[in-house]
């Protein structure tokens, strides 16, 4: 938000829920919470890349199996009004990543039922 804070209130961004989990990692050594950076970022977040990342893996995971709280992620969501796209993003196993990939929509589907 930092860099955004002073311009135009059209400059914002497609926060990256598995770039944000990555941050723990080396170099940067900073564990950022998805839910609470959409919320600092508010209306400025224009659309979302949701995935979920094993760090000591360093491999994407089915959602719920690395550190992503999917149901804090869209109660966030929620609460700032979102009006984006979201997009499930999943890189692992590239010769067959259907199973995985129907596995994070059950877990999305499951965590949107959870709204209230």
């Amino acid at each position: 938000m930092a860099a955004v804070k002073n311009h135009h209130e059209l400059i914002g961004a497609c926060l990256d829920t598995g770039h944000l989990i990555r941050c723990a990692q080396e170099p940067f050594n900073k564990k950022l919470d998805p839910a609470e950076q959409i919320r600092i970022m508010g209306a400025r977040n224009f659309g979302i890349h949701l995935k979920d990342h094993d760090n000591k893996a360093d491999t994407d995971v089915v959602y719920g199996k690395g550190v992503l709280d999917v149901p804090a992620v869209l109660k966030a969501l929620k609460d700032v009004k979102f009006k984006g796209h979201i997009s499930i993003e999943y890189e692992a196993h590239p010769e067959d990543p259907s199973p995985d990939m129907k596995a994070c929509i059950e877990v999305f589907k499951e965590s949107v039922r959870t709204l209230s």
